[in-house]
């Protein structure tokens, strides 16, 4: 048998394979949540990505980290190469090259005090607020002070808490503030993500 026509024909059938995996993985995307925060954890702080309507991504509080691309790259599909929007406002040079390396940033602002809101997530200075089945804070960075987290957990009547690793009397004194249900508290170790669908 000639081993063009071989050749050809296992072409062929890798080529059908590689579409029929493409199309299973686009349908199985199309039925994600719609709106999703991505937290990706390096050095005490976040990266965090929100993602909209299954296409409007935003970038909040970058830190720098070697594993931010493949973090973020796992909820961006494959096949979008856009970040619409990057706040500045605690991003580093470095981490917005390397953003920048990937993606096409479409815009991104240095704003001081963040006073955005919509349905489901308010954005602060230092935090995120999550408002789905329950409110939820997102710390940016890994607390220093205990009171300083319960002031905010107060303010926004959250009944839940993700942040970085902290020092253990840090985290034993936000616990007592939750009646010692460490489940309302969720600590994200570095080198890990997390996904929170909205």
């Amino acid at each position: 048998m000639d081993n063009s026509f071989i050749f050809f024909k296992d072409l062929g059938r890798a080529v059908v394979v590689g579409l029929f995996v493409l199309f299973i993985t686009t349908v199985a995307l199309s039925f994600q949540s719609r709106d999703k925060i991505v937290i990706c954890a390096e050095n005490e702080k976040f990266t965090i990505l929100g993602r909209f309507d299954s296409s409007f991504d935003v970038v909040f509080y970058s830190a720098s980290t070697k594993n931010l691309l493949t973090c973020l790259g796992r909820s961006i599909p494959y096949f979008e190469r856009t970040i619409d929007l990057v706040f500045e406002n605690s991003s580093t040079i470095k981490t917005y090259l390397e953003l920048n390396s990937r993606y096409k940033i479409v815009k991104k602002t240095d704003d001081k005090i963040l006073k955005i809101e919509t349905g489901k997530i308010i954005v602060g200075t230092d935090s995120l607020v999550l408002k789905n089945k329950e409110k939820v804070l997102i710390l940016s960075k890994s607390p220093r002070s205990p009171f300083f987290v319960i002031e905010l957990l107060k303010k926004n009547a959250v009944e839940g808490l993700i942040m970085p690793e902290t020092e253990e009397i840090v985290y034993k004194t936000i616990l007592k503030f939750f009646d010692g249900n460490n489940e309302k508290i969720k600590i994200i170790k570095n080198g890990t993500n997390y996904l929170v669908n909205l």
